[in-house]
């Protein structure tokens, strides 16, 4: 007699822990001192289990975690009714993902990660990416929609250079950004690399 198949329930199950456990580690020790065998004693799962999953092994599992996360907390654009709006809106959601502020993993604590591991670094890179163009395709269409000067690839521009000022502020000053280096973010460097959105943020 052959043994059963798996359940998909139970199968599901088994990746949920294995991912949970992966985000957990992330935040406790950070992505280098992460070994595939911790994940297996975390999740309570076989290393086998893991590598039918994910071949690639830890890498692999991680970017995975960390894209279930995203969307689980992915909303809506923000569609404050400007644009200036909706780049402060983004600019905040930008920090808390970046820094982790709601717990768990963050893309400071997988910097040593992100240098070193070339596969994670691709991962994560194009999870990035897809996130940013349909943030910028939504901002920037409801933008046009009210008659403001700003493009999808305007906006995708804005939203790079805001990531790149949050994360080296953080890095650099092991704090991330508040609400007013917010503001002055949006303000002083991001509307005004949209032509004629400068003049528009700069009035009273």
């Amino acid at each position: 007699m052959t043994a059963a198949a798996p359940s998909p329930r139970r199968g599901l199950a088994r990746e949920e822990a294995i991912l949970s456990a992966s985000f957990a580690l992330i935040a406790e020790l950070g992505y280098q001192a992460i070994t595939v065998d911790a994940l297996a004693a975390r999740a309570r799962v076989s290393k086998s289990t893991m590598y039918r999953r994910w071949p690639g092994g830890k890498p692999e599992i991680v970017a995975e975690a960390l894209r279930r996360h995203a969307e689980g907390r992915q909303q809506d654009p923000p569609r404050t009714g400007s644009l200036r709006g909706d780049i402060t809106a983004a600019v905040r959601g930008l920090v808390v993902t970046i820094t982790g502020q709601q717990g768990g993993a963050s893309l400071v604590g997988l910097v040593e990660g992100l240098r070193d591991d070339e596969r994670l670094r691709e991962l994560v890179h194009g999870q990035i990416e897809q996130g940013a163009e349909r943030l910028s395709l939504a901002i920037g269409e409801d933008a046009h929609a009210r008659g403001e000067a700003a493009t999808p690839a305007e906006v995708a521009l804005m939203l790079r250079v805001a990531v790149g000022c949050v994360l080296t502020t953080t890095l650099l000053t092991g704090v991330p950004p508040g609400r007013a280096e917010q503001r002055r973010l949006v303000d002083d460097v991001l509307m005004r690399l949209v032509s004629g959105a400068g003049a528009a943020a700069a009035a009273p």
